[in-house]
């Protein structure tokens, strides 16, 4: 099992002021945020990362329908016909509430990760899953033939019904239930950076990978130690 870390401003949600690429700050939208930290390996635990605090204070990219949609096409759980759709037939606030509900869903979430990341789940953790179940079953897909991407020919093809705003939650969910039955599980890791708290999926050949980015806080491990041989003289 991975135990949860904590830090005094956030609890699973910081990681120090320093942690995100000057290109990430260049990438900052409209709104002030950067571009999403996908660095987890897993959309999953991209959803997880999805509140972290890069230069000391909380970003949230899931605050608003708009910024739920947003983040889930930079992640591509979803397409822009998707969101287009979904501007058609729903109202703000109504997707707004889907956010809601997704930042339930995703902390529902990082609870079982804290619970069981690490090893692989038997039977015992269905009872703990009934919230996941409950959400699956809430999914609208079906099979059709379809145009292929090349526009070639044509295929059969799982497609999703997004009537509703809250199958926004559909991609989310599936893709969280998807780690936690997979063997992949035991391989779900916290950056080892003390003061950082993202999650990734470890698919190193030799499942080696310490750090939510050899870059950012692999660097600083490795200056850390430095500076402590130094001192020791």
């Amino acid at each position: 099992m991975t135990e949860p870390k904590q830090t005094e401003k956030s609890k699973d949600t910081c990681c120090e002021h320093t942690h995100a690429s000057a290109e990430q700050k260049e990438a900052s939208g409209a709104d002030g945020r950067p571009a999403p930290f996908l660095v987890a390996e897993h959309p999953a635990l991209d959803a997880l990362n999805s509140l972290c605090a890069p230069w000391g204070n909380d970003i949230e990219w899931w605050d608003t329908g708009q910024s739920l949609m947003d983040w889930m096409l930079a992640a591509d759980l979803i397409d822009q016909a998707v969101v287009d759709r979904l501007h058609e037939r729903c109202s703000a606030q109504a997707l707004d509430s889907v956010a809601d509900q997704a930042r339930e869903l995703r902390e529902h979430f990082r609870e079982l990760i804290h619970r069981y990341g690490g090893a692989p789940l038997t039977p015992d953790a269905l009872a703990d899953l009934a919230q996941i179940r409950e959400q699956l079953l809430k999914d609208r897909q079906y099979m059709d033939v379809v145009e292929t991407e090349n526009g070639e020919g044509i295929e059969l093809r799982w497609q999703r019904d997004w009537e509703k705003p809250e199958q926004l939650l559909a991609p989310l969910v599936e893709k969280m239930a998807e780690i936690l039955c997979s063997p992949q599980l035991v391989n779900v890791k916290n950056c080892e950076w003390p003061p950082c708290t993202l999650w990734f999926l470890d698919t190193t050949k030799n499942k080696k990978r310490r750090w939510c980015t050899m870059q950012v806080c692999g660097n600083r491990a490795k200056a850390a130690a430095h500076r402590a041989k130094k001192k020791r003289g």
